[in-house]
């Protein structure tokens, strides 16, 4: 007997059994319970035929309905619905072949998919990250760029990749593919100009893992660091760094062939770049985030003895908004390793933010949005660190410091993860952020300390270690001057 065809009676449809909803429509439980099978039982030319619907709760009642009278009234003029579905695809797969003939290439289809991204306000329509896909298939993929996408092959492409790995750069060539398949996802999908993409055979292949452990800087290379930030962004330091570059420069240019040294720009010592690297400095000391660290604002940073007076705490702070915990606040205390760069971006201050654009002005107020490239500069100012340089290796050197002190694993997190004593929560008062502060102030100093510890470890001195590049080996070779008391 048939039932009405209703949410409540598809759902209660028993497994192994099929139950009519009149009118030829039946149901059939699926083995995850969740989900029923539809179709429609009918006689072609006095032969009992079934045809799929579609899955319920995939295609909700009216969908069912609506392909259940399509399929009806194709029966009815002795067309069955299978054939009729197989013409569409046909129709569809000539207009697609049409429109790759009509030569839409990889240019045109990125610009296309830029346009479509920006109109829609879609996922995935910032301009780094359009920028960053198009400038990595101009790069990778620069014969197809002209081309008509159909063009693109998958055995050309898996050659490509694995010619890549064979150089031991399988995991660029892997996220170099990545953002091609995601162009030509739009290809397919969007704009109906390919039936499949060709770099479908990347579907569930594992991703190449990097086997070198996550490192973290040594008190020696910490004081490094903060020596060299501290050389960029004293106006006359940072003269003496520009003379050593130039005159590196001007030697490796008088000798035979290419210069074998890193090439640094004048730009990259210039005094654009000082609020930047004093940023890299406070990560290195804090361990947070880096865009809570970019986007602090001069509001939230309390260095007036006054102000934290007023609100009850013991020392200076910082509050730092958790972009990633749905903007919870809490104290960062700043402790006097930190006081002298929150009073040279003090010195610096343009507008509200602690660390503004050096474009400040033509492009509106706005905070910092990447390190990359002071982090590369500070790598070739650095040669004798052999990490790579990065906001992660920074905040991991804060953590691994604090595991050096014995605190547990609750300590870190709540060191890192910035979280206070009490539940915190975006409301937080100013009374309550100030406490949390002087809650984690004792562990931030000891850390700061630990970290730049360096009674053991002597500190190299880089001033004029540009005289000591050797062209032919292509390395330097730094004196350490002996660091004495009183020094």
């Amino acid at each position: 007997m048939a039932v009405p065809l209703t949410k409540a009676n598809i759902k209660a449809v028993p497994y192994g059994k099929e139950i009519g909803f009149g009118r030829g429509i039946m149901g059939r439980k699926l083995k995850d319970g969740r989900s029923t099978r539809m179709f429609l039982q009918k006689k072609l030319f006095g032969k009992p035929i079934k045809v799929k619907l579609g899955t319920f709760p995939d295609m909700d009642i009216d969908q069912i309905e609506e392909k259940a009278r399509e399929y009806r009234s194709l029966i009815e003029k002795g067309i069955h619905p299978y054939a009729e579905e197989e013409d569409k695809r046909k129709k569809r797969d000539e207009d697609i072949a049409e429109k790759a003939r009509r030569g839409m290439t990889l240019r045109d289809i990125i610009t296309r998919r830029e346009k479509y991204k920006l109109a829609l306000g879609m996922r995935g329509n910032h301009k780094s990250t359009l920028n960053d896909i198009r400038s990595t298939c101009e790069r990778f993929f620069s014969q197809y760029m002209d081309q008509p996408v159909a063009n693109i092959r998958s055995d050309e492409l898996r050659k490509w990749l694995a010619s890549e790995s064979e150089a031991g750069r399988q995991r660029v060539g892997r996220r170099s593919l990545d953002r091609l398949k995601t162009v030509l996802d739009y290809a397919v999908n969007t704009e109906e100009v390919l039936d499949r993409n060709p770099l479908n055979f990347m579907k569930g292949m594992p991703r190449p893992v990097s086997e070198k452990a996550k490192l973290a800087l040594y008190p020696d290379e910490c004081v490094d660091l903060l020596e060299m930030i501290e050389r960029l962004t004293d106006p006359e330091q940072s003269d003496l760094v520009a003379m050593d570059v130039l005159r590196a420069q001007k030697r490796q240019g008088t000798k035979s062939g290419p210069a074998s040294g890193p090439y640094i720009k004048p730009g990259e010592v210039s005094a654009r770049r000082h609020v930047a690297y004093h940023a890299i400095a406070l990560l290195l000391l804090t361990g947070i985030r880096l865009q809570e660290m970019l986007k602090l604002e001069w509001k939230d940073v309390f260095i007036d003895k006054r102000k934290w007076e007023r609100l009850g705490a013991k020392g200076p702070y910082f509050i730092c908004t958790q972009f990633k915990l749905n903007g919870q606040t809490s104290g960062i205390p700043i402790t006097d390793q930190m006081m002298g760069t929150f009073e040279a971006l003090q010195k610096l201050k343009v507008d509200q933010f602690v660390f503004p654009s050096p474009m400040t002005g033509s492009v509106g107020i706005k905070p910092i949005r990447l390190l990359r490239y002071q982090f590369e500069t500070l790598q070739k100012l650095l040669p004798g660190i052999e990490s790579k340089l990065g906001a992660g290796l920074l905040r991991h050197t804060f953590a691994t410091t604090a595991q050096r002190l014995r605190y547990d694993m609750d300590m870190i997190d709540r060191l890192t993860g910035h979280t206070g004593r009490l539940q915190n929560r975006p409301g937080a008062t100013e009374w309550y952020i100030a406490n949390n502060a002087d809650d984690n102030r004792k562990m931030f100093e000891e850390i700061n300390i630990t970290m730049l510890d360096n009674q053991s470890l002597h500190s190299a001195e880089y001033v004029g270690f540009y005289d000591n590049f050797d062209p032919n080996l292509g390395e330097f070779s730094v004196v350490k001057e002996e660091i004495r008391p009183g020094d």
